[in-house]
């Protein structure tokens, strides 16, 4: 009688190579988002920096500083952007325009809770920690060097 030659991978075999795929991602999921969060704050340093440029124009045509989105000679409208005077709302972001700065603050349900800004008469854009500083700090420090131990600088 002939034994019948076996091939395949027993149930055991199959569980340990599922464990290690589940480490492994479970490794990887932090820096996922981390990434997904950078991504993010690049949505804000890309309209913080127009609206520094756009507001910096509208000074040496106008004399004073724009009080509203709409006076500035740049689009901010996009995808889910809703702009409503001297504010404007993403789906990561709220904005604001103040007397001599804009700030961005973070409005997703993470845990993150920074806020980015750009002052009109200076060449670097903020990032200020919020509430948990942990992650906050670490979403920062990503995006440019370390200034204090609470803000770090975009340039």
């Amino acid at each position: 009688m002939k034994k019948l030659n076996k091939k395949g991978m027993s149930l055991l075999e199959v569980m340990v190579v599922v464990l290690l795929i589940a480490g492994l991602a479970a490794m990887a999921y932090p820096s996922y988002l981390t990434s997904v969060e950078k991504g993010k704050a690049l949505e804000a340093i890309r309209i913080i920096s127009n609206t520094v440029a756009a507001q910096q124009q509208y000074y040496e045509n106008n004399g004073s500083y724009a009080t509203s989105f709409t006076d500035l000679d740049f689009d901010i409208s996009g995808r889910n952007v809703n702009v409503s005077g001297a504010a404007a709302t993403t789906d990561n972001f709220s904005y604001v325009l103040g007397g001599s700065s804009v700030s961005a603050t973070h409005t997703s349900g993470s845990s993150y809770t920074y806020t980015i800004s750009g002052n009109y008469t200076e060449d670097h854009i903020l990032c200020t920690i919020g509430t948990d500083a942990k992650n906050d700090k670490k979403i920062c420090s990503t995006l440019g060097k370390q200034n204090t131990d609470s803000i770090y600088i975009v340039e």
